[in-house]
């Protein structure tokens, strides 16, 4: 064999291991999971509870009760095989449910009727796969808190300051142990001492981590610019703010935010803006129509849990035959 002949040989052998090394690269990629979460900042703690125990998963957020273009151009990116839409139609329309359903994409949508009940809904209806993961870190977590840091907690059971989102079978369901740390994140209006001692009696040990001030005063000034422009993006919708009385209400809500934050008490401006962010939230709610916004649901305020999230479903409910693959 000549000198040319076995080099085009070996040019040949590594062609051909080069597109076999390609086509087992393409084929072992799974096809990634899509979260799609509002910006609302308990939500947001739940879906990145999700992403925890779910494979190639990335999380995807629009603006609270809110149908966006570019959201919808982000999910199509990442040509997902699943889409979990974490939150009900008031802050998630169902314009993102009719495009998953006309392109053929498998989605679920899971949700309570409030914050607490889907973060419930979300550990009960995957709690097989949280109790295979061997939680080792647990964080619980203040939902009506505002503007926070809402990845890279773990698992998040979220508090209303009194009672948790799950209830005590559950908690023993999912294997958590002395040994399991848990971990509180405490806000100048949310105190967990209560929680500490009730979990204290049950075993539990657990630390609190509080606000200093010096990150009030920083988390006050971000959140501030936040719902500035949330404010701002009511306007895109050609409405005549300024005589808007509501509107004029969210306007005068965020002077007191700003006369708080000029005479440096942090405290009741972060009291202000918690305010502020629900306003907001209801202005869109009651104003859906001239935003375009379709799906609205009705909370029931009958729920067992609608003003006491302590309470949660247990062991009976809690299985799921096969979740990675949600009926539409």
């Amino acid at each position: 064999m000549t000198k040319d002949s076995k080099s085009s040989g070996l040019k040949y052998i590594i062609t051909i291991l080069t597109i076999l090394s390609v086509l087992v690269g393409v084929s072992s990629v799974s096809a990634t999971e899509v979260l799609l979460v509002s910006d609302n900042y308990a939500d947001c703690l739940t879906a990145g509870t999700l992403q925890e125990v779910l494979n190639d998963t990335v999380i995807v957020t629009t603006p609270w009760g809110e149908y966006v273009n570019e959201t919808w151009d982000a999910i199509v990116a990442e040509d997902p095989e699943t889409v979990y839409i974490i939150g009900g139609p008031v802050a998630i329309p169902t314009d993102y449910d009719d495009n998953l359903e006309e392109n053929n994409i498998t989605y679920a949508r899971l949700n309570g009727s409030n914050r607490y009940e889907t973060n419930q809904e979300i550990i009960n209806r995957f709690i097989e796969r949280f109790r295979e993961a061997n939680i080792t870190n647990i964080t619980i977590a203040y939902g009506d808190d505002v503007n926070g840091n809402c990845t890279g907690w773990g698992f998040v059971i979220l508090t209303n300051g009194t009672n948790l989102s799950i209830d005590n079978d559950t908690v023993d369901y999912l294997n958590i142990t002395n040994d399991t740390n848990i971990t509180i994140i405490e806000t100048p209006f949310f105190n967990g001492s209560t929680i500490v001692q009730r979990l204290n009696n049950r075993g539990f040990s657990v630390s609190t981590q509080a606000m200093p001030d010096w990150v009030l005063q920083k988390k006050v000034q971000n959140t501030r610019q936040l719902l500035i422009r949330k404010m701002q993006r009511l306007t895109v919708y050609g409405q005549n703010m300024s005589a808007d009385p509501t509107y004029q209400a969210l306007e005068n809500k965020l002077a007191e935010v700003d006369e708080s934050i000029a005479n440096e008490n942090y405290v009741q401006a972060y009291a202000f803006e918690i305010e502020l962010e629900n306003m907001i939230s209801q202005y869109k709610f009651t104003n859906k129509k001239n935003f375009k916004y379709t799906g609205y649901s009705t909370v029931n305020s009958n729920s067992s849990n609608y003003t006491n999230p302590g309470v949660g479903y247990g062991k009976t409910k809690v299985k799921v035959n096969n979740p990675n693959k949600p009926v539409k």
